[in-house]
């Protein structure tokens, strides 16, 4: 299950880091007015790659929880903190992408 959720949350880094900074660098805001890009948006673009540590550091953590205590609260506990940062990771490049 760790890296079933590893990897939805690499693809929704790479996919919202790739497609903002081609947003931002073109200057094309979908859904917006045009003029000058959205603060967030250009902190994503710029600063995005960065994020690819906390999944990291996620894996990590919960790789070592996982051949520590081989099932029961914390293992469950780590999942749902992994969904938790794919969606919220998915919900943040959404906005930037089109409602920011």
């Amino acid at each position: 299950m760790v890296r079933v959720i590893a990897i939805t949350q690499f693809v929704f880094l790479a996919m919202g880091a790739f497609t903002l900074n081609v947003i931002v660098r073109s200057n094309v805001f979908p859904l917006s007015t045009p003029g000058a890009p959205r603060p967030l948006s250009v902190f994503l673009a710029y600063n995005g790659v960065w994020f690819l540590a906390l999944p990291v550091a996620w894996v990590a953590l919960a790789t070592i929880l996982e051949s520590i205590y081989k099932g029961g609260f914390v293992v469950k506990a780590m999942n749902a903190i992994g969904i938790f940062i794919a969606a919220a990771t998915l919900g943040i490049y959404s906005y930037a992408i089109f409602w920011n």
